[in-house]
């Protein structure tokens, strides 16, 4: 029995040893990098690098709210619920899409006046990104809401 116990621990101290950050290329290649819990599009950390990545700015002054229900999507809310601010935000985004597109983003379903689900919705590559600014009143207070799903293939 003792010995079964002991060849089962060393099996698992084998499995644990072989699970490293970062390793060769079976290939001869160079190092690999493997992704860490901050890269994945289901944490905040991750989004938001991920945003980073692509050229895409929060607006200064707005607050981290939550994350999304689906992967890659967050929600930060702007504390000054205002038309002038709304209007503002809508100016820093148009702004933001314009450099993005100076950078070979492009709209994914064309240049569209007005879409329900989203404000703006651009790609490039495998990459997209969707904003929506959500400004509304709930249980008499106002709220003013960006959404961003970030995703990448």
């Amino acid at each position: 029995m003792k010995k079964l116990l002991l060849a089962a621990l060393l099996a698992g101290v084998f499995v644990f040893a072989g699970c490293g950050g970062e390793g060769k290329d079976s290939s001869g290649g160079g190092d690999v990098k493997t992704k860490t819990a901050g890269d994945s599009l289901k944490t905040k950390k991750g989004i938001e690098n991920k945003l980073d990545e692509t050229g895409f700015s929060i607006y200064p002054g707005a607050e981290f709210k939550k994350l999304g229900d689906d992967e890659g999507k967050i929600v930060y809310s702007v504390p000054e619920v205002t038309e002038k601010e709304r209007k503002k935000v809508k100016a820093f985004y148009s702004e933001v899409f314009e450099n993005m597109k100076k950078r070979g983003w492009e709209p994914v379903l064309g240049e569209m006046e007005y879409n329900p689900q989203f404000d703006y919705f651009y790609g490039k590559g495998d990459n997209t990104i969707m904003f929506k600014q959500s400004y509304f009143t709930e249980y008499g207070m106002k709220i003013h809401d960006l959404y961003i799903t970030v995703s990448s293939e």
